[in-house]
């Protein structure tokens, strides 16, 4: 299955490029799209348009861009068809068009190693 979420140019910088809070979703999105990336029946890649021009190499893209304008990103694709424009899908949506459902990881602060160690069956209660 192969999912795909072509992104406006993004030219933040510093702290506000990297504030979870600015787009829940944009992060949210992010980090499915690596965890899918990682399993063998998915093939799961984001795209950033190149420059504040917005162009990407895809030509379905092209087509919408020019049709749309960038009010149509971001795009997610589904094997080729477009599945929703114009926001960033959220972790729900991903999960019910790649037929998964995300879990929330309550274990060691949400991320392996913050709080427990060197890994996730370190040496704190909750893990």
């Amino acid at each position: 299955m192969k999912l795909e979420l072509f992104e406006a140019f993004d030219d933040q910088t510093g702290a506000a490029a990297l504030d979870p809070t600015l787009n829940q979703d944009k992060w949210m999105a992010a980090a499915a799209f690596e965890a899918l990336d990682e399993l063998q029946q998915f093939d799961a890649k984001r795209y950033q348009a190149k420059d504040a021009t917005n162009s990407f190499d895809n030509e379905a893209v092209k087509g919408l861009m020019a049709q749309e304008g960038t009010a149509i990103l971001p795009i997610m694709m589904l094997d080729g068809e477009m599945v929703k424009s114009g926001s960033y899908p959220t972790i729900q949506e991903i999960g019910n068009f790649a037929g998964v459902q995300f879990v929330e990881d309550e274990g060691c602060g949400g991320s392996c190693g913050s709080s427990c160690g060197d890994s996730c069956g370190g040496s704190c209660d909750h893990c």
